[in-house]
Formats: C-alpha cells, sequence, structure tokens
C-alpha cells in the first residue's frame, strides 16, 4: 500500500482519482463524505461523477450539526435524491465543539460482509466549490481495507 502526500491542489478530479484507486469496479461501493461545511450542488456533483465511475450502493454524508441547521429540508431531500438506486443517508454529527473534519472514502465489501477494497482521502478540502477547486492546501491518501463508520444522528 503506497501513501501519497499531495501538496499542489485539492481539486474534485484529484479527489476523485485519489478514491479511484480503492474502487473494484466488480463490486459496489459505499461512498463516505465527511465535511463541516459543504454546499448542495457540490455534494451533487461529487455523488454523480462518483456514482459514474463506481457502481455506488450507499453514501453516507457527514455534516457538523450546526451547520445542518442552515440547511433547508429541501436541499437534503435534492441530495438525497439526486442518484437513482442508490441510499444516501445525510448525518448530523452532534459534538462539544465544531465538527471540522474533512475526509472522503470508499470501500467495497467481499462476499462475507467485510471490507475488501478502498481509499481514503484526508485533508483541508470542505464539500464547497471553493473547497474543491480553489483551496491550495495539501491531502494525505492513503488506500485502506478498513473503513470506519462515525455515529451521528440522522437528517429526517
Amino acid at each position: 500500500m503506497n501513501t501519497s502526500f499531495n501538496t499542489k491542489q485539492t481539486k474534485e478530479e484529484k479527489l476523485i482519482h485519489m478514491l479511484m484507486k480503492g474502487v473494484d469496479k466488480r463490486y459496489f461501493h459505499t461512498l463516505y463524505l465527511t465535511s463541516c461545511y459543504f454546499s448542495t450542488e457540490s455534494a451533487i456533483s461529487l455523488m454523480r461523477k462518483m456514482e459514474k465511475l463506481a457502481k455506488l450502493k450507499k453514501v453516507f454524508l457527514f455534516i457538523d450539526r450546526k451547520s445542518a441547521q442552515t440547511i433547508e429540508q429541501k436541499q437534503f431531500n435534492r441530495i438525497r435524491s439526486c442518484i437513482r438506486n442508490v441510499d444516501v443517508e445525510i448525518l448530523a454529527v452532534d459534538t462539544s465543539t465544531l465538527f471540522h473534519s474533512k475526509g472522503y472514502a470508499i470501500k467495497s465489501d467481499d462476499k462475507n460482509g467485510g471490507v475488501y477494497r478502498g481509499s481514503l482521502a484526508i485533508g483541508s478540502a470542505n464539500l464547497t466549490h471553493t473547497g474543491l477547486t480553489e483551496n491550495k492546501n495539501g491531502n494525505i491518501e492513503k488506500p485502506t481495507r478498513h473503513a470506519r463508520r462515525r455515529r451521528g444522528s440522522r437528517i429526517p
């Protein structure tokens, strides 16, 4: 397993390229998006692009509870329905401080339900247009065989 350090940019295309390193197109995948701040359009764009490249069965979007409270319900519904036949779950993470994590992961399961393959990208890019196109901070990417799901409250 190689670890790479990206110091040039955090563009959406680079993020997708890093995540695709963990994709085996023979399997269905679960996509994890973790960001304090996000825009509906950026979330939908990334999810649709990943769905075209990898067979998605489920998407988890983890966001800060306080940020979630500023989003209208119809925007959450747009995100949930943007990809046919893919279950999209939006979870608001409630912490005593700002949930400021930014991570993106994809994984596939083997036939016994264990993790078969996946990739994880951790960096400074929020799931926003600016974060995915203009932010120049670095990302660290690590293909992995283990992915964990953070617990949060579901958004209706």
